[in-house]
């Protein structure tokens, strides 16, 4: 009888470990990196299109939305679109919204804390302007 608690016990714990939350960081120092050949390209957490501006965020979109989207769509129907691959980002420190425009295209690097809500929220770490 005590063996079996003592199993019990076991599985018990070793499957809550298993449900335990991990936090993954992003570090602009410390990116992901692929190798295409001879090239060694380090790769953000979010690539995508500014739709909107707003109270220090921006709303950054990607998936299947295109440069001409931007001029064409309402906000609802990129969202639409882009589901789920849609995120308002809060711009790092020391940066203002004036360097940012809707229709940049941007490479972000996160904190690795992002909301899944939809749109998702989450801090940057870096953005870069990929094209304006």
């Amino acid at each position: 009888m005590n063996f079996k608690k003592i199993i019990i016990t076991f599985l018990i714990i070793i499957c809550s470990a298993g449900c335990g939350n991990i936090e993954q960081t992003s570090n602009p120092e410390n990116n992901s990196k692929v190798i295409e050949g001879d090239e060694v390209k380090v790769t953000s957490d979010i690539s995508g299109y500014i739709v909107d501006i707003s109270d220090n965020r921006i709303l950054v979109v990607g998936g299947e939305i295109v440069e001409e989207d931007l001029n064409k769509l309402s906000i609802n129907e990129i969202l639409t679109k882009a589901s789920p691959d849609a995120t308002w980002l809060i711009i790092p420190e020391g940066q203002k919204l004036d360097d940012y425009s809707v229709g940049n295209q941007v490479d972000v690097w996160t904190t690795g804390k992002i909301d899944t809500s939809y749109p998702a929220q989450g801090k940057a770490t870096k953005i870069v302007i990929e094209s304006e």
